[in-house]
């Protein structure tokens, strides 16, 4: 009707009052994380509102969302949430992630983005400084940014296919490529072998010790056996920290062995790569500098929201040579356009949280909040260490995970639900060799060593409650 205000005319007249309302929210959360149960769910996948015809008032949009995430919630913000490496998202990323979909600038193109090319440019460089990786070998940028680990490892997979092949990209792949990693790798290398077309059995897998360290006298015995059947050493892939017990496998040896073979050297490092900027952790990845390709995950230990992983490269051009594509519809104006670097074409901004995030914390504020994590994790280990009723899968973790499992009790599952139902703490339940642990991932940088020892109490008391049951 005339003089009725349309939805978008009402958008943007709230606007800041809306905001407001959302920063009032997650401010409450930030503030008392602990006023939402670890994980709550009420409302159930088969159960879909009905499409709506007309527009509705924002506050009352506003109002509904936030009580269903009240009432339907992964607390990533509790210290007390060690569930798959989730971070507690740090304000200043998120404030530069709002920025970055505000503007709405792509850092795909120069001409739709300079400042947002420019910003990422800044990033992929601070990165090599932070974690002391060689910037690239070509006057093309050593990296790109995508929405997660999955899909760095999936392009990082098509640049050793092109190296190895270089007709690939016009004539397809043959059947007879080959590429390794270890039994404990991410499933992201399993589902990229097939996206690519190499074939899952294609992708061979070395067992790993009882500490997650894979074999590299099988994996050296298994490329000598596929040569003299005539298959095609294309890659092998070392992680730094595995999912399961964030192990981090011998980076140079494997680099080595990759060299000798004429093999693609990546590197998942999606969890790992952030404990680099630590002197006492990096001197563990040695060998990482020597990569082809490397992916990191900045939702994991560098605090930012889900959705932004990136790949770093030896030589850019690489990419370049393996991603570029073009049409009659886009003029080249020999200006940067990183989407010809990538599998993307336009994508969110999000290198921007990473700035604001370093740019506010500076490297040495950023190695604080690491440290702190990985001190309370070493106080958790020591804990259950000398408590004779657990039994720690690795006495010397590096990183941030820490797996135990209980002694002749066999309770592991029922105190991990015990635990998530009584809203102690949220640990996962690891199948590891075919026993149960426990696992913790510490990934909160507001956790405290007084609330390190308070779970630990309580796990204890939780512990003994099941026990005496049995």
């Amino acid at each position: 009707m005339a003089g009725e205000s349309t939805q978008s005319e009402r958008s943007v007249s709230y606007f800041s009052e809306s905001i407001a309302k959302i920063s009032e929210f997650l401010s409450g959360i930030y503030d008392d994380p602990n006023k939402i149960s670890l994980v709550a769910s009420n409302c159930k996948s088969s159960e879909i509102s009905a499409a709506p015809l007309n527009g509705e008032k924002i506050d009352n949009l506003l109002e509904e969302l936030f009580a269903r995430f009240e009432h339907n919630f992964c607390n990533v913000f509790s210290p007390a949430y060690f569930g798959y490496i989730s971070p507690r998202p740090h304000p200043l990323g998120v404030i530069g992630d709002f920025l970055a979909l505000g503007v709405n600038q792509t850092p795909g193109a120069w001409r739709a983005g300079p400042a947002a090319t420019k910003i990422e440019l800044e990033v992929l460089t601070w990165f090599r400084n932070l974690f002391n990786i060689p910037q690239p070998d070509s006057e093309f940028p050593g990296g790109i940014f995508t929405g997660g680990g999955t899909i760095a490892n999936l392009i990082a997979l098509k640049l050793a296919r092109d190296a190895a092949n270089p007709d690939s990209k016009l004539n397809g792949i043959s059947s007879s490529c080959r590429v390794y990693c270890s039994n404990d790798s991410h499933f992201s290398i399993d589902k990229s072998i097939d996206f690519l077309g190499i074939g899952s059995r294609n992708l061979v897998k070395i067992s790993v010790d009882s500490q997650g360290l894979v074999n590299l006298e099988e994996l050296r015995l298994a490329i000598e056996s596929d040569l003299e059947k005539g298959y095609h050493p294309i890659a092998i892939i070392g992680t730094v920290g595995t999912t399961a017990t964030a192990a981090i496998e011998p980076i140079r040896e494997l680099s080595a062995i990759a060299k000798e073979f004429r093999c693609w050297f990546h590197v998942d490092a999606a969890a790992g790569l952030p404990y680099a900027a630590c002197a006492e952790i990096r001197e563990s990845m040695k060998g990482i500098e020597l990569a082809d390709s490397i992916t990191f995950d900045p939702c994991k230990w560098m605090f930012m929201s889900f959705g932004v992983g990136c790949l770093l490269v030896k030589d850019g051009r690489r990419l370049y040579d393996s991603c570029s594509a073009g049409g009659g519809y886009w003029e080249d104006k020999e200006e940067l356009d990183l989407f010809q670097q990538n599998l993307y074409g336009t994508r969110q901004f999000r290198s921007l949280g990473i700035w604001m995030l370093l740019r506010g914390l500076g490297f040495n504020g950023y190695r604080k909040l690491l440290l702190n994590v990985l001190d309370c994790t070493a106080l958790f280990q020591s804990l259950i260490n000398a408590d004779s009723r657990f039994i720690l899968l690795e006495k010397n973790s590096k990183l941030p995970v820490i797996c135990f499992k209980t002694a002749n009790m066999g309770i592991e599952k029922e105190l991990v639900e015990f635990c998530q139902g009584h809203n102690i703490c949220y640990p996962t339940l690891l199948n590891w060799n075919n026993e149960y642990y426990l696992r913790f991932a510490f990934s909160n940088y507001e956790i405290s060593p007084e609330k390190v020892k308070s779970i630990y109490q309580e796990i204890c008391v939780a512990y003994d409650r099941l026990s005496s049951t049995r």
